[in-house]
């Protein structure tokens, strides 16, 4: 029963550029999926974290969950990569994060 009630997201896809250039846009798409019967009342914004070795960049997108209604949700977001990113190999991470850890 609890995987019935309120929302429940699920990631079905993920595409993103193989190679961004630093001070360049990051144009992600991701399909979800809510396999609950409500949307989140609460705000969790989507966010992209960008990790390297020395480095790691959180870039939030604009994406308002409140608004994914039971069913499929396509979400598309250009990111900017900061200046100060060093080059390299990333691993690119999804999260729907807390309001509180996302402004800290």
């Amino acid at each position: 029963m609890a995987k019935k009630m309120g929302y429940r997201f699920a990631l079905r896809r993920f595409s993103y550029p193989e190679i961004v250039q630093k001070n360049g846009r990051l144009f992600i798409e991701s399909w979800w999926e809510n396999q609950g019967v409500a949307p989140s009342y609460r705000e969790y914004p989507f966010a992209v974290r960008l990790k390297n070795k020395d480095h790691e960049v959180i870039l939030l997108t604009e994406a308002d969950i409140r608004d994914w209604l039971p069913g499929a949700i396509i979400q598309a977001a250009t990111l900017f990569i900061p200046a100060d990113m060093p080059s390299g190999d990333d691993a690119i991470q999804l999260r729907l994060v807390e309001i509180s850890a996302a402004k800290s």
